[in-house]
Order: structure tokens, then sequence, then C-alpha cells
């Protein structure tokens, strides 16, 4: 039993202590790198949203100008001529192009490819007027116009829904949300 004599003794009990020091180190460092990790993470996609939506609310606006005028029926209770829709088309793909396809949502690209494809069809003609859409084409304009217009609406409002309160105050105070809804409305 020589080898558990004083100084052997105190050496393990100082080595166990040390690994044990060493272990609650490392967990405790461990623990508080993870909660960095998720605080950064946190006000990273807080940051990165809030940024998300200021280029959608800057961007959007010209959106719904152009797909305001794709009407129904004009003043004289016909549906827009060919050549006015190929136009607001060109004005769609303009709009579309650079920055906006990285900030659009999946949702929204569907709708506009949708738009796009029922612009984009050669008019059927109708009795009188071979450069008229029928009945049906215009539906279909019409309808894949409202759901580009409900499409980006919902990129927007989720943003601003799901915020809590300080984050919502705070855009308010950035973004002046209060006069953009009052030029909006």
């Amino acid at each position: 039993m020589d080898w558990l004599s004083a100084p052997v003794t105190t050496a393990i009990i100082s080595a166990c202590v040390s690994l044990a020091v060493s272990g609650v180190s490392f967990l405790v460092a461990s623990r508080k790198v993870r909660a960095d990790w998720r605080r950064f993470d946190r006000q990273l996609t807080r940051e990165l949203s809030a940024k998300l939506f200021e280029l959608r609310l800057s961007t959007y606006g010209q959106a719904f100008e152009i797909t305001d005028k794709i009407r129904k029926y004009t003043s004289n209770h016909e549906f827009e001529h060919s050549a006015q829709l190929r136009k607001r088309l060109h004005e769609l793909r303009e709009w579309r192009s650079g920055q906006i396809q990285l900030i659009l949502s999946r949702n929204s690209i569907d709708a506009f490819r949708d738009l796009e494809a029922a612009l984009g069809k050669n008019p059927g003609g109708r009795q009188g007027n071979p450069e008229a859409y029928t009945t049906a084409q215009i539906d279909k304009i019409f309808d894949a116009r409202t759901n580009l217009r409900r499409a980006l609406r919902s990129d927007i409002e989720p943003l601003h829904v799901s915020l809590g309160i300080e984050e919502k105050h705070y855009l308010e105070r950035k973004l002046d949300l209060k006069q953009w809804r009052s030029n909006s409305s």
C-alpha cells in the first residue's frame, strides 16, 4: 500500500478535482456559446426580416400600380385591348427583373408566372374583333391578377403580424409604416 501514500493520494485528488472543474467549465462555456449563437441567430433573422420587409414595401407598390391598370372592363364596358395588356406584361417583366426575383416568396413567384402565362396567350378573338380576348381568357387574366396581388400582400402581412410589440414599434418608426398605410389606402 505504498502507492497510496500522502503525496500520491494528494496528486490523484488534485487531478480528479482539476478534471471535474475543467468538465464543469467546458459545460458552462459550451452552453454559453450555444446561447450566444441562438441569440445571434435570432437577431440576424430579425434584422434580415426587417430588411426584407423594407425591400418588399419599397418595391411591391410598383407591382400594384401596374396590376391596377389591368381592368376587367374599360369605360365602354370592353376588356382592355390586347396591345395594352401586352404593355402591362412588359411592365411586369421589367419590374420582376433584378433584385425583385430575390425577395419574392415562392407563392408570389407562382402567382406571377400564372399572370404572365395568362397575359402571354394570344387573344382568342370574338365576333367582330379578332384582337379581343374571349370571356374565358378575361376571367383567367383577372383571376391571375387578383391572385398575384393577394400573394404580394401576404408576403408583407405575416412579417408585420408576427413581429412582437417592440419590433413592430421599431419598424413603424424606422420605415414610417403609418405614412405608408395612409398612402396605400
